[in-house]
């Protein structure tokens, strides 16, 4: 609810949405920015009218669909994201205007424009570039690595190592499951402060950027250091159990990066293990797995 001025509208006791204008005493009808006046007979839900009025502007669609698509490819087909005016066009026009036309013709579904997103083919480019597109940065032709968000690193980290996070909230735990991508910005986390957590004030913009502190984090952290070694987690699992040397290695490759080992990987892994106990040497390996460009960036 909003008047074209800068006064402070007050909130008239006992008449829930109603305000009133400080100098005129009236009740202020509410607007919305083009100037049109809600009915009176339409005003039991008015966020609903507003998110009504905003998706039926033109620009609706593309603005959104661009930011989906930027979330997905670190870099919008309008870049940055918010900056849409007649001297900053689309990298593809054609495209964004498909987008947001199948946005439209499918009622605003959020899950049917990710679904076509990640099912495209430009989507499941790989991450290695070749001689052809390797200065590439404006036409989507490989996909460009950038560092997972803060939530889903901590989570990955506790799949992998089979230890789950423990968030305190003052003198109350989170439930043991609890995991960071449903966690509260209130809830106290130095794994999220340091790695940059969204405190859900604004949208995310753009690409995290490393810091000094995270690497000092990633070398003596509570959480790069007791998860690799707690006792029931992954390596604790697969010491005590018969497994070979190779068989783990196995595993915990294809647990943090969905591959196995190459060749000449197994081989030196093999040698280290070799000069260490088994103990050190797989707890080395895990450190060395989710501290790897392979598993804490998107590719």
């Amino acid at each position: 609810e909003t008047v074209m001025d800068n006064s402070v509208l007050l909130e008239v006791p006992g008449t829930g949405k109603q305000v009133v204008h400080p100098r005129t005493k009236e009740v202020v009808a509410p607007q919305f920015l083009d100037g049109t006046t809600v009915p009176a007979d339409q005003r039991s839900d008015l966020r609903m009218k507003l998110a009504e009025w905003i998706v039926a502007h033109p620009y609706f669609s593309e603005t959104f669909v661009n930011r989906v698509w930027a979330w997905f490819f670190g870099k919008g087909i309008v870049d940055p994201v918010d900056d849409f005016r007649a001297n900053n066009p689309p990298s593809h026009p054609e495209l964004l205007r498909a987008l947001a036309a199948d946005f439209q013709q499918h009622e605003y579904d959020v899950k049917h424009l990710i679904r076509v997103i990640v099912r495209s083919r430009t989507y499941q480019l790989s991450g290695t570039p070749n001689a052809t597109n390797n200065g590439d940065r404006q036409n989507f032709s490989h996909a460009l690595p950038r560092p997972l968000n803060a939530a889903v690193f901590l989570d990955a980290i506790a799949q992998f190592t089979e230890v789950p996070n423990v968030f305190v909230n003052g003198s109350y735990g989170e439930p043991p499951e609890t995991r960071s991508t449903a966690l509260l910005p209130h809830i106290a986390s130095d794994f999220l402060d340091i790695f940059g957590r969204n405190k859900r004030n604004t949208l995310p913009e753009g690409t995290p950027e490393p810091t000094l502190t995270q690497s000092l984090h990633m070398l003596t952290g509570t959480t790069f250091t007791e998860k690799v070694s707690q006792k029931g987690g992954r390596i604790d699992r697969l010491i005590s159990s018969d497994a070979n040397d190779q068989a783990i290695i196995e595993e915990l490759y294809l647990a943090a990066l969905s591959r196995f080992p190459t060749p000449s990987e197994a081989a030196k892994l093999k040698e280290m293990i070799q000069q260490r106990t088994r103990q050190e040497a797989f707890e080395s390996l895990v450190w060395a797995l989710i501290c790897s460009r392979q598993f804490t960036h998107i590719h």
